[in-house]
């Protein structure tokens, strides 16, 4: 069995395949094996390809959560959420905060006003992808305007903002946080299992590849075995 039909044998049975490994296989047929036909050179270089031009970006980058081992199983809003906190500039509106967070690629943002119009929260949505959302996290943490730094203030020292992803403790608080996330959003998936779905989205482009050229190779052989049977006749 060619070598792209042994991999989607073995994809049936969930065994992972590196991207370096499976690169280096392909490559190494596809440039000059004695022993291979020119059909299975021609295949592992398309595939040699494919992964060149298609997935050499995400190759082996892990998504790096960089959740503390104690977040492991928590749930996370849906979409991804970001909070931001302590706006006090009426003149920002939604606009403003989507050019301002403008490199975290965010889809929406709502603000949300006090009844005396002083201070504002803002939701900024993040449908485009978790990693994102995670950055936008991770850069206010950096800063010190996280949850946690907002959550020691009981004034804060300053007009600063501070942000964080909505988790379950925010979709369960009282007040107009907690009252939007639960009219809006829905509790998602733990760190652990957004990993696990991401892996598997990685790995999908690569064997549904082999899928389709091992079904053309099945059908190459058909097609010459009919050939075969009608020539030997003659």
């Amino acid at each position: 069995m060619p070598f792209l039909g042994v991999l989607f044998m073995l994809a049936r049975k969930k065994q992972n395949f590196k991207y370096k490994e499976l690169h280096q296989h392909a490559s190494g047929v596809s440039k000059g094996s004695s022993n291979r036909s020119l059909e299975q050179k021609a295949n592992h270089l398309a595939l040699t390809l494919y992964l060149e031009n298609e997935l050499a970006d995400e190759a082996e980058k892990p998504l790096k959560l960089a959740a503390p081992i104690s977040e492991e199983n928590e749930l996370f809003c849906w979409p991804w959420t970001g909070i931001v906190v302590n706006i006090v500039k009426k003149s920002d509106g939604t606009e403003y905060w989507l050019k301002r967070f403008s490199k975290y690629k965010p889809e929406d943002v709502e603000l949300l006003w006090d009844a005396e119009k002083r201070t504002a929260k803002a939701l900024v949505r993040f449908n485009n992808g978790l990693k994102n959302a995670m950055e936008f996290e991770k850069a206010f943490e950096a800063d010190h305007h996280s949850k946690k730094e907002w959550s020691a203030y009981e004034n804060p020292p300053s007009s600063s903002i501070y942000t964080w992803l909505a988790r379950a403790t925010d979709f369960e608080s009282q007040g107009p946080i907690g009252d939007y996330l639960r009219m809006n959003m829905g509790l998602k998936k733990t760190v652990s299992e957004v990993e696990q779905e991401v892996a598997k989205t990685k790995n999908r482009p690569v064997i549904e590849l082999a899928t389709e050229i091992d079904m053309r190779n099945e059908n190459h052989d058909d097609l010459q075995s009919k050939c075969n049977q009608k020539t030997m006749p003659l």
